[in-house]
């Protein structure tokens, strides 16, 4: 077995960013109306099952954190469907072993937390 030229180990470093860009939500979509939509439930499982993976392996974490993925998860563990959430909390789990990991996922999910509360007062 060859090992990848610099080219093709880029091309698949790119891979991981296109992966973690297919976990996008837009902000003008609703994350409730969302799981109605199966396209984009089976695109998201599809992604989250790929990340999950691709978290195997050290490098790929560190990919995967430089494009964002996090903020993603995010937004998606929110999300009541199953078939999403298994592989989501699964590359968390994987992810969750990097202690630099660990403090950005706490970051997110406390600054999460904090706009929830907020708009849950402004609606009351």
């Amino acid at each position: 077995v060859e090992p990848l030229s610099d080219s093709a180990e880029d091309s698949f470093d790119g891979g991981i960013a296109k992966f973690v860009s297919l976990m996008n939500i837009p902000p003008n979509i609703n994350i409730d109306d969302l799981k109605e939509d199966k396209q984009a439930v089976e695109l998201l499982r599809c992604a989250a099952l790929g990340l999950c993976s691709l978290s195997k392996s050290k490098k790929n974490k560190r990919k995967m954190k430089s494009s964002g993925l996090i903020h993603h998860l995010s937004k998606l563990i929110t999300l009541e469907v199953e078939a999403i959430l298994v592989p989501v909390v699964a590359t968390l789990s994987e992810c969750s072993v990097d202690p630099e990991y660990r403090t950005a996922i706490c970051k997110v999910a406390s600054f999460s937390i904090s706009v929830n509360s907020s708009s849950q007062k402004i609606r009351n």
